[in-house]
């Protein structure tokens, strides 16, 4: 810098911190603002995905209720009982769970819909800070 005239070795120091505190000004919030979106998607999720949970388990729950009623029916229990007595006596109780697979069925259909519609929440909160 020694061939460089005073007001020319000013010139690039003040170029210099210009540009420093352009960079600084844009890299920080950037900094910020992605850290804070990672942590809003990182607790969105935790909470979409405990409430899923919750949701399946409560369905395994009913369905394992269902299987161990079947399993102290004294028919089904009976060695002796035929295999078509049992199917006769299951296919009966069909038309009365139908209304719970029905429910079933629209309870994971809504939660697919909860799970979508927050993927693409933050799918386009992340490329807002695409670079």
């Amino acid at each position: 810098m020694a061939h460089f005239s005073l007001k020319a070795k000013l010139l690039i120091l003040v170029d210099a911190l210009v540009i420093i505190a352009v960079l600084s000004m844009g890299l920080i919030p950037r900094y910020v603002a992605k850290n804070t979106l990672t942590d809003s998607v990182h607790t969105n999720l935790s909470n979409l995905s405990e409430s899923v949970s919750k949701q399946i388990e409560d369905l395994n729950d009913a369905e394992f209720t269902l299987l161990h009623a079947l399993a102290e029916i004294p028919l089904l229990k009976d060695e002796n009982a035929s295999l078509e007595e049992k199917w006769e006596m299951l296919h009966g109780m069909t038309s009365i769970d139908t209304e719970k697979i029905n429910a079933t069925g629209a309870s994971l259909t809504e939660i697919a819909g909860k799970m979508r519609t927050s993927i693409d929440h933050i799918g386009s909160q992340i490329d807002q800070f695409k670079v």
